[in-house]
Parts: structure tokens; sequence; C-alpha cells
């Protein structure tokens, strides 16, 4: 695995650990449970969620080339919901507002250092595509 590969993956990793670390402290309302239809129906869909980032971080990250694909689409499909919420996010808590900021750009480098040269190079032997 190139230097690249593994540094996308343990940014990954700090960032995933920082943006739970931080969501205690963000000071915005979380939604109330009974303005929710289906407390349970939210909460297996945000398990699965969770699962199919994890299934997918597992596999780029075990040399399948179609799977850091995905993440770059995840990640450009991502872009103009958190430009569009940025300003509200300083305005409410700045402090959580530019960590968010910090951990998306974080997010951006890991995903540009999974096309780097050398992990091209890689993702294109480890992978049959």
């Amino acid at each position: 695995m190139p230097p690249a590969v593994r540094s996308s993956f343990w940014l990954l990793v700090a960032g995933f650990v920082a943006g739970v670390a931080v969501a205690p402290f963000d000071p915005r309302p979380w939604p109330k449970w009974r303005d929710i239809p289906d407390p349970m129906a939210a909460v297996v869909t945000g398990l699965l969620l969770v699962g199919i980032l994890i299934f997918i971080a597992l596999r780029t990250y075990q040399g399948r080339n179609w799977a850091r694909w995905v993440q770059l689409i995840l990640l450009l499909a991502a872009v103009p919901s958190f430009l569009r919420d940025a300003g509200a996010r300083l305005a409410v808590a700045p402090v959580v507002g530019f960590i968010d900021m910090l951990l998306f750009a974080a997010e951006v480098v890991c995903i540009g250092l999974l096309f780097t040269p050398t992990a091209n190079r890689w993702y294109h032997r480890r992978s049959p595509e």
C-alpha cells in the first residue's frame, strides 16, 4: 500500500473520531423523537448507512478501484449541501462550524490522496478493472 493511501486511511479514521467527539458540543437542536414519524426506522436507516460507508472505506483500503470512485462521487454529492449549510453552522456555533469545515477539508484531502500517481498505479495493479 502506498504511503498516500495509508495516510488517506488514517486521515479518514481521525476525521470520523473527531466528528463523533465534536457532535455532543454542537449547540444546534437535534430533532425531537416525536417529530420523526418512525424513530426505529430512522435508527435502522442510520446504522445501515454507516455500515455501507464502512464497507466502502474498507474496500478502498483493500485496493478496490471502484470503491475509491464511489468515495469521490459521495464527496462530490456532499459538496453542495456542505456549502449551503456552512454559513448557518458558522453563525450558530462558530467553533463547531470551523471544526466542521476543517473536517470537510480533511475529507477532501483524504479523497485527493487516493488519486495521486502512486495510488493510481497501486489501484490499477490491485483491481481487475
